[in-house]
């Protein structure tokens, strides 16, 4: 059963269930619900939440070409815009193997005993004020799910595009589902085009199987008009095994906000991000894994950049819940200091309510070497040069791990783009 036709968010009449429009109704009040706290990170004021009080206008996507072409190396692609879907594509082989990707508002109708029993799981929309906020504002989303013991060989793509044209925020969702004993490996991509100043909140739930196993790569590029806050929660059921690599290269004020929730036995995630700082921006990346279940393993590595007027802050959380007996909760937290203006915080929790687990942290905010510096600059690169090698080296680390070369690749072209104002090459 459905409620009847009403004006949602992306002014489209749409039908959808009872379930999802009273949750909808249920976050009218988002503009009254406090905000999240995350140590070191203010981002209540920097972040601008832009109520829609008027129909979006008309603007014409003219977006980089590449992001709408086709590319045979992907299982499957989607390119979503606040208008909608800018590109749908996927292979016969994937088609066949029951992968669905599609949006999220259209999978609410077709796959409802899909949808009902995730959508909200790990994100309650009226949790604070930005969940809230999210979906009062809503614009779309993209709904992924793969089938029972399918193993997708190539990965699938995703792209937020942000039309900063007009005057207008930017609001999605994401649901992922692997079904038991699947694998997959899933890109998600945001990117922007114009000069106006808008804000943008995608809210991102992945839900990941007995015995799968999920590579989940991710280029967050927003330009400088956009401040953002990007939530993306995972949990994981039996075996199941996570591996994050987060390149966030955004211009304007961001948060990434990541947590992954071990409940099953024997299940694993690492979470790894790198980020750039500059000018005067202000990044903030909130890493937690929540050890509930025996045997799991949590890593979290973060390596940061501030440069100029810059500021870094990472949160690194381990928290190992009691009967998650031989849980292992490790994190590792790194900024890189550039500049006597920019600012870096690192901030290592580790919260133990169980005994025989193993957890440690470390964290460290410094200067590029004087030793390595010296070494390049003998070989006759400038500083700035030699500055931006070490930089390279310093953030490239953290995904050596990434076995995929092109996936690898284009993640250090992702931290070059970020890093082109500062290399001087003569």
């Amino acid at each position: 059963m459905t409620t009847e036709e009403y004006h949602f968010m992306n002014y489209q009449y749409r039908s959808l269930p009872d379930w999802f429009y009273q949750t909808y109704q249920m976050t009218n009040s988002w503009l009254n619900l406090d905000s999240k706290f995350l140590q070191q990170i203010p981002y209540q004021d920097w972040f601008n939440y832009q109520p829609i009080d008027q129909e979006r206008p008309e603007t014409t996507l003219t977006y980089a070409p590449e992001a709408a072409i086709v590319e045979e190396r992907f299982a499957a692609q989607m390119v979503q815009t606040a208008q909608g879907s800018l590109l749908e594509s996927m292979n016969q082989v994937a088609h066949d193997q029951g992968l669905i990707v599609m949006d999220l508002f259209e999978a609410l109708e077709k796959y409802p005993d899909l949808v009902q029993p995730h959508l909200f799981s790990l994100i309650d929309p009226q949790e604070d004020k930005v969940a809230a906020y999210n979906l009062n504002q809503l614009d779309g989303g993209i709904f992924v799910y793969v089938p029972d013991y399918q193993v997708i060989d190539q990965p699938i793509e995703l792209t937020w595009l942000q039309d900063n044209q007009a005057d207008f925020p930017f609001n999605q969702r994401l649901l992922v589902i692997l079904g038991q004993e699947s694998q997959l490996t899933l890109i998600e991509r945001t990117e922007s085009i114009g000069q106006e100043n808008n804000s943008a909140t995608i809210m991102a739930e992945l839900i990941v199987g007995q015995g799968a196993q999920l590579d989940y790569v991710i280029f967050d590029r927003l330009g400088k008009e956009s401040s953002n806050y990007i939530r993306r929660y995972l949990k994981t059921d039996r075996d199941a095994r996570i591996q994050v690599n987060a390149a966030a290269m955004n211009d304007g004020d961001s948060v990434l906000d990541l947590q992954a929730e071990l409940k099953g036995t024997g299940s694993q995630c690492q979470l790894a991000s790198i980020t750039v700082g500059d000018g005067q921006q202000r990044q903030g990346i909130n890493a937690k894994i929540i050890n509930q279940a025996p045997h799991t393993i949590g890593n979290i590595i973060q390596h940061g950049v501030a440069l100029e007027a810059s500021t870094v802050t990472f949160n690194g959380i381990g928290h190992i819940i009691k009967a998650a007996k031989q849980a292992d909760s490790q994190q590792e937290s790194r900024i890189m200091m550039l500049s006597d203006q920019a600012k870096g915080d690192a901030n290592p929790i580790l919260l133990i309510d169980e005994y025989e687990v193993q957890a440690g942290h470390a964290a460290s905010i410094g200067r590029v070497d004087a030793e390595q510096l010296y070494y390049l600059m003998s070989r006759g690169l400038n500083r700035r040069q030699a500055e931006y090698l070490v930089i390279r080296g310093f953030l490239g680390q953290v995904f050596a791990n990434i076995e995929d070369t092109d996936l690898r690749k284009q993640l250090l072209e992702s931290l070059d783009h970020k890093l082109s104002s500062y290399q001087v090459m003569s």
